[in-house]
């Protein structure tokens, strides 16, 4: 059963989302995600925050007390590849981190219009490897959520490509992972989904980050790519996403491929609603299954 407190934030997350959509343009909206989710996330007790500038990208370690320093967490923040920052999503990379035990990074990749695909891409790689060099022995997992959950999979296979140190897991939210929008749910689950009620904002976002490039090439949609010798991976998903066939699709992909992939389904949920950890029930349990998941594959 749904708990009551997570209805109160599906509230809570369409009146806010009403609001910003009156906001006349993209800097507008930035502004105000960046002002108000720190006020409204719950940043854990126990984890200190250190800014730090890695390979030209802002970021902000994460470092829980008592964490493993050869354990690291890369979060990819979501936000359509047009928003969000180390200040949207720094709250849920540490609580990711604080209950794996493990140190958080989160960062800022470049954002599109201004710099579209393969700027964030790029970026995404050049931290990872930076990583790998300050900490040659260290275990490094991916997570991410929404566009960010897209970006850790596109950069996992980017990586693959390059012959480098593949992460050890993969732990993603509500992934964007195919930008032709061509899945049943975006039309099936538009009335219940208040992120996505129709296409137009994944569109505009969409043709933002890709410009010139394919909608269906596999560096921007990474479902296209041929998916074979990844991580494991652990994909989550409300059960009132517009994205829910990209999660469906991803895992179904994978495991034809010989790859060991499992999805959650949350009935009642919506798409990221683990950025409310500390609030409701669903949202701490996800983020719980999430950490142990990456925990799990760091032993």
């Amino acid at each position: 059963m749904q708990s009551l407190k997570s209805r109160l934030f599906l509230w809570l997350t369409k009146r806010s989302l009403q609001k910003m959509a009156k906001l006349p343009s993209v800097d507008a909206v930035r502004e105000e995600r960046d002002r108000t989710a720190p006020k409204v996330l719950k940043f854990p007790m126990g984890v200190v925050s250190e800014t730090v500038n890695i390979a030209g990208c802002n970021a902000q370690w994460l470092i829980p007390d008592g964490c493993d320093d050869e354990r690291i967490l890369l979060y990819f923040h979501g936000g359509a590849y047009v928003t969000g920052s180390c200040l949207t999503h720094r709250a849920l990379a540490a609580q990711l981190a604080q209950k794996a035990g493990v140190k958080g990074l989160i960062f800022d990749y470049r954002l599109a219009p201004e710099n579209p695909y393969p700027a964030a891409l790029d970026d995404a790689v050049a931290i990872y490897q930076s990583l790998r060099k300050d900490f040659p022995n260290a275990q490094i997992a991916f997570a991410g959520d929404s566009a960010g959950g897209g970006l850790a999979l596109a950069t996992a296979i980017a990586l693959q490509q390059q012959q480098q140190i593949m992460p050890v897991a993969l732990a993603l939210m509500s992934p964007w992972i195919d930008l032709t929008l061509s899945a049943d749910t975006h039309i099936t689950k538009a009335a219940v989904d208040p992120y996505f009620p129709d296409k137009q904002r994944l569109s505009e976002a969409a043709a933002d980050y890709c410009v010139d490039t394919p909608l269906n090439d596999p560096g921007v949609s990474p479902l296209f790519a041929s998916l074979e010798g990844l991580p494991p991976m652990l994909v989550h998903t409300g059960g009132r996403e517009a994205l829910l066939d990209d999660s469906k699709l991803l895992v179904d992909k994978v495991r034809s491929r010989s790859g060991q992939a499992e999805l959650k389904i949350w009935p009642r949920m919506w798409h990221v609603w683990q950025a409310f950890c500390g609030h409701f029930r669903e949202a701490d349990e996800s983020v719980s299954e999430l950490s142990d998941f990456v925990s799990t594959h760091m032993a």
